[in-house]
């Protein structure tokens, strides 16, 4: 017989072979494995049924098939294929579910990259979105102990969205506001549903909170808005009103525990220790992820938990008051500081401090505690809150002798209002006013008189300094503070507040005409 035939009737039969006790030893191979913890076998979902034989017939070499997907899936991204390259990487995570490289390079890639080659903010949000829901309902269930995962689900909601890089940046802020809403809106609303009786409880004890449950339950709702959409109707012929609002509070309860993977209790907990978070800002989600993957996470890599949870906390002080309305689909998207975080994050930088003293780390720690300092000791000054400003002041002195050692507080103040005017042009100066202004026109309409006032006075100081610095230069002359100050009340009354908002603003306004501090009115 030929030696050509005879090589290939024993190379068929040796693949045959290996084949044969391939697919009788995988079975017990997989059980071993899946009993000693090393992987799981997740099934793929919607996968062509070549793939599928592929995989069950190659077993242990499955790791050609995974390479021939991940050079398919790099060479979809270049041709732009995003849709086919997504489902590509769900089915590589499903071939590596154990893996967690495998679940956070794709989950940034969709967050990142992908998005970034969407032109709509709608079409970004969505694959953000995506991405956050492949790590936290998908990798979490493959690595619930997973300390990597919880990581990036942290620095997605703190960079991606909770940052100003991305040039649609505020349509996701607006959209996640707009989709945690239904269930919190506002902070106490974490302590209500935390302390609902565990939802068995409550079904053992009213028959007709089950029946109503049960149905739910059947139709898959996954949303309020779905619920208030469709089976609320139907429940309010049939069903007392008390019912449906407590059928409402375990449902939003139910919703964030199963979709949203939050635990309340560790919520409070949190806001506890931090302060009133509001949990339609992506900060208070930074806190939440980082915080549980610290718990999971190796001690020498603590830092990088330590450093998203003082950097989110850090931005709630910031901007940590959100006004959120929506009328005739126009959002308005305001967020102010929020002095009960000052605090905290102070108590949590004195933390940082001993738990890192002597270590590389404390070089940066130091450098951000300086400007924190620093920040609020303007910050409480807007307000009015002059005597908790100098405390800090103070403090800064003490820690940082080197940034404030010539400077009385009031000097002091008045020196980094000048850095903000001799850094920024015309526009930027301009525009800052204009911002604080509106700001502090929404606090008066809201009644907060004090608040006010202190945006009024930083106004004004910032307006003094940059006439000051740019005097002789009519080009660069800025109106004055009141003309300023009218400009923004026309635009608030015209649209820029919410209804409600507008009526109070032109009724206090009415009342008790705004004063501006000498030397910063116009001379008519």
């Amino acid at each position: 017989m030929n030696k050509k035939i005879i090589s290939f009737i024993s190379i068929i039969a040796i693949c045959a072979g290996v084949f044969t006790a391939n697919s009788w030893l995988m079975p017990e191979i997989n059980r071993l494995r899946e009993g000693a913890g090393l992987t799981r076998n997740m099934p793929l979902e919607n996968a062509p049924p070549q793939l599928v034989l592929a995989i069950n017939l190659l077993g242990a070499f499955r790791s050609i098939v995974i390479d021939v997907l991940w050079m398919r899936s790099m060479r979809l991204r270049e041709e732009g294929k995003f849709f086919e390259m997504a489902q590509l990487a769900r089915w590589i995570c499903q071939l590596e579910p154990n893996i967690e490289d495998v679940w956070t390079h794709h989950a940034w890639n969709m967050a990142y990259n992908i998005s970034y080659e969407m032109q709509s903010g709608a079409d970004r949000w969505r694959w953000i979105k995506r991405a956050i829901h492949l790590l936290r309902n998908d990798g979490l269930m493959y690595n619930a102990h997973s300390a990597v995962i919880r990581k990036e689900i942290a620095w997605i909601y703190s960079h991606k969205i909770g940052q100003h890089w991305d040039d649609e940046h505020w349509y996701y802020k607006q959209a996640l506001a707009r989709e945690m809403t239904p269930y919190i809106s506002v902070p106490e609303d974490v302590a209500v549903l935390a302390a609902l009786p565990p939802i068995e409880q409550e079904l053992a004890n009213n028959t007709v909170l089950r029946t109503m449950w049960e149905k739910v339950m059947e139709q898959s709702v996954k949303t309020i808005d779905g619920f208030d959409q469709s089976i609320a109707l139907s429940f309010a012929s049939k069903y007392d009103s008390s019912t449906i609002t407590l059928l409402r509070l375990y449902l939003r309860k139910y919703i964030l525990e199963e979709y949203y993977k939050l635990d309340l209790n560790t919520m409070k907990s949190l806001m506890d220790t931090y302060g009133p978070m509001d949990w339609r800002l992506p900060e208070p989600h930074a806190v939440y992820w980082a915080s549980e993957g610290r718990k999971y996470a190796e001690e020498h890599t603590f830092i990088l938990y330590d450093r998203l949870i003082y950097l989110a906390v850090q931005s709630l002080y910031r901007r940590g008051t959100l006004y959120f309305s929506e009328a005739d689909n126009d959002a308005i998207y305001l967020t102010t500081p929020n002095t009960a975080f000052i605090t905290p994050m102070n108590k949590l930088y004195q933390t940082i401090f001993e738990r890192y003293a002597g270590r590389p780390a404390i070089t940066n720690i130091a450098a951000s505690y300086k400007h924190f300092l620093t920040e609020i000791v303007i910050l409480l000054y807007t307000f009015n809150q002059k005597q908790e400003a100098e405390k800090y002041y103070n403090v800064l002195r003490e820690k940082f002798p080197d940034i404030a050692k010539q400077d009385s507080f009031e000097r002091f103040v008045i020196n980094q209002f000048s850095i903000t005017a001799q850094t920024g042009n015309y526009d930027k100066v301009k525009n800052l006013l204009f911002s604080l202004l509106f700001q502090g026109y929404w606090l008066y309409a809201l009644g907060h008189d004090e608040e006010y006032a202190g945006y009024i006075q930083l106004t004004a100081v910032l307006w003094k300094e940059y006439t000051r610095l740019s005097a002789g230069q009519k080009r660069l002359r800025l109106p004055a503070v009141d003309v300023l100050a009218q400009q923004v009340v026309d635009y608030a009354l015209e649209s820029g507040f919410p209804p409600a908002l507008r009526e109070s603003l032109r009724a206090r306004i009415q009342q008790a005409p705004a004063a501006f501090p000498e030397g910063a009115e116009s001379d008519s």
